[in-house]
């Protein structure tokens, strides 16, 4: 009996041992990057995957946060926010950033476009979750500017085909029915009215925008803050006081109303910073906004670190 005891023990340290080693030969044997991955036909419908180098913070299937780039809905690239994917990585998460349909002059893409893009790679990602160790029902999604606007309207209107577990807006529109969007210093109204109408699908003038406070039903339904509700995923929305092209009383709105109707908002408003949120003197709330982002991290995607 005694033989038979040692022997089971034996057996279940073999196993052990060679779980963990054919964890680390999967994964070592894997790339830390993919890039270019292709999710539809057009060209700017592709990629890139993101892995932690780190394999003691990773686990087999992984959280996965899905980063939107900004640009104004009509340039940019998924090669920006490196230091959001550094700091994604670093706390055991993959990092999944993707280019999208912008508006352009030669072609008719609106935000349906784009947000049928987001919930493509969200598919794909879901449909290939055994190859890139992927867990899609740990996913969070975030993005800066007009990928922040994109991302809060994906995750609270009805477009997304898997829950996400939460929301990070950095600088983006929350309400482009709100007249003071057109009367940015950045754009002329003229430019502001031109993509709201482009992403909208809409054709109103400037005038009659201006007459209406932008207050159409078109431009209500690309609104993040029209789909506030209790039951909405957590937001960490950051915006900066001075930002010249979006208006940061409209980012007050939309947490005031989210914290009204009883959902969860993390406002984080940096006092000197403009669109780029880069000021030095806003330092405090920027780590503020960090710990933030990590406790949201480790509650809502299940990671276990200790620093990031």
């Amino acid at each position: 009996m005694k033989f038979l005891s040692l022997f089971s023990v034996i057996i279940a340290v073999f196993i052990l041992v060679f779980s963990a080693l054919f964890f680390v030969f999967l994964f070592s044997s894997q790339d830390t990057v993919y890039t270019n991955i292709s999710y539809g036909n057009h060209p700017q419908q592709k990629f890139d995957i993101y892995f932690p180098d780190k394999l003691e913070n990773m686990s087999e299937n992984s959280p996965v946060f899905l980063y939107i780039h900004g640009g104004g809905w009509t340039s940019g690239d998924k090669t920006e926010g490196k230091e959001m994917q550094k700091a994604v990585n670093d706390m055991g998460c993959i990092f999944v950033s993707m280019n999208y349909r912008l508006i352009h002059e030669t072609n008719d893409a609106d935000c349906s476009d784009m947000l049928c893009d987001i919930d493509d790679v969200v598919k794909y990602l879901a449909l290939h979750s055994e190859t890139y160790h992927i867990d899609t029902e740990k996913m969070a999604i975030g993005g800066s500017s007009a990928g922040g606007h994109l991302a809060m309207l994906y995750a609270y209107s009805d477009n997304r085909s898997i829950p996400v577990q939460f929301v990070l807006s950095l600088s983006g529109p929350t309400d482009l029915a709100d007249v003071s969007f057109y009367e940015s210093k950045t754009l002329t109204p003229e430019q502001a009215a031109y993509l709201a109408n482009r992403l909208a699908g809409s054709n109103y003038s400037l005038e009659d925008i201006l007459k209406n406070n932008a207050d159409f039903p078109e431009f209500r339904e690309i609104s993040p803050i029209s789909y506030i509700k209790e039951d909405m995923p957590p937001l960490v929305l950051v915006q900066g006081k001075a930002d010249d092209l979006v208006p940061y009383k409209s980012a007050e709105r939309m947490a005031a109303a989210m914290n009204e109707a009883g959902a969860e908002c993390d406002f984080f408003l940096f006092e000197y910073s403009g669109h780029d949120l880069d000021d030095s003197r806003d330092e405090e709330i920027r780590q503020d906004y960090f710990r933030t982002l990590i406790s949201l991290f480790k509650e809502k995607l299940d990671l276990n670190f200790e620093n990031a």
